[in-house]
């Protein structure tokens, strides 16, 4: 298989475990995109369609096409896209989402139709910008979505099995697609984090693992990748010393660390709120405190994509 190393301009967002915030942080980071005078298109490809429905689209068009038509024949996937009331192009998840998993299966090279009848179509018209919505397990559609834009950014959050969700991630898809792919991580953000990271808890177990490469993250390196810094966006780093102090009884953490960091993107009740009405949040509430966050992760894929209009230019010349 050979594939360009860059892949086309966007990002997948994605864990094997349910839950973890996937859906939203796939539309906050599309409508960032957009707000930099980009049109960006978000690729429902999770068969339950939960992004299709909380952004009030039936999973069927008006007219019958769906992405089976675009992958298997001749419908542009430009004419599947539906424009929200602030500005995100959907590509709507509909019920033929498992039968087109099925038919690709059966085809040579099944795993490169999303990015050549989908992806790479949309790029070529207007879109700049591609986010897709995977399904939550390991499966042609989900390997199909990293194959098509080949970076993905790994919501993870201070829950049981979160982490272990990444690592099934990682040994179950971007390790294997790695050896045929060139696919990188743009960002591992912790998501939902609540409580303070200088008491036992989730959040501060999360936060060690990401920042220290304890347990998890050593057994993560044996995979080839070369650790989590590189991939942590600034609002998630933590000083390593901070968690040798927080473990040492005989020292202040208040005394050497007057301000407790507060890495990752906190809860706020308004990313829910947001979500379940169907809008970003920067709609919903503009002046949230978290909107930054879900800004840096649109620079990291900004930065991570090839130029939008290079893509176009080169596949007008082809």
């Amino acid at each position: 298989m050979s594939l360009d190393p860059e892949g086309y301009p966007g990002a997948v967002v994605s864990l094997f475990k349910g839950g973890v915030t996937k859906t939203s942080t796939s539309l906050n980071v599309a409508h960032q995109l957009s707000e930099r005078d980009s049109e960006v298109a978000v690729v429902d490809l999770d068969k339950d369609g939960h992004l299709t429905s909380l952004l009030g689209y039936e999973r069927q068009l008006d007219n019958g096409d769906d992405i089976g038509d675009a992958v298997f024949g001749d419908t542009d996937p430009g004419d599947l896209l539906v424009e929200t009331d602030f500005g995100l192009h959907l590509l709507p998840a509909t019920e033929s989402l498992e039968t087109v998993e099925g038919r690709m299966k059966d085809r040579s090279f099944g795993v490169k139709l999303i990015r050549t009848e989908v992806v790479e179509p949309l790029v070529a018209g207007d879109i700049d910008y591609v986010l897709i919505d995977p399904p939550g397990g390991r499966g042609m559609l989900h390997d199909a979505a990293l194959v098509a834009v080949q970076r993905v950014i790994v919501p993870l959050i201070p829950s049981a099995g979160s982490v272990s969700g990444l690592e099934n991630l990682l040994r179950r898809s971007l390790v294997p697609l790695r050896k045929e792919v060139p696919l990188d991580i743009v960002a591992i953000t912790p998501n939902m984090m609540r409580e303070s990271i200088a008491q036992e808890s989730g959040e501060q177990m999360l936060a060690r693992e990401l920042n220290t490469n304890e347990e998890f993250g050593e057994t993560a390196m044996d995979l080839t990748y070369d650790g989590f810094d590189h991939y942590l966006p600034e609002y998630a780093r933590v000083d390593p010393e901070f968690f040798a102090v927080v473990a040492d009884d005989d020292r202040s953490v208040a005394a050497t660390y007057p301000e407790i960091p507060k890495p990752g993107i906190r809860y706020r009740k308004a990313i829910n709120d947001a979500t379940r009405h169907g809008l970003p949040l920067a709609e919903w509430e503009p002046t949230n405190d978290q909107i930054a966050a879900f800004d840096a992760l649109a620079d990291r894929v900004e930065r991570a994509s090839p130029d939008p209009e290079r893509e176009r230019a080169e596949a007008a010349d082809a």
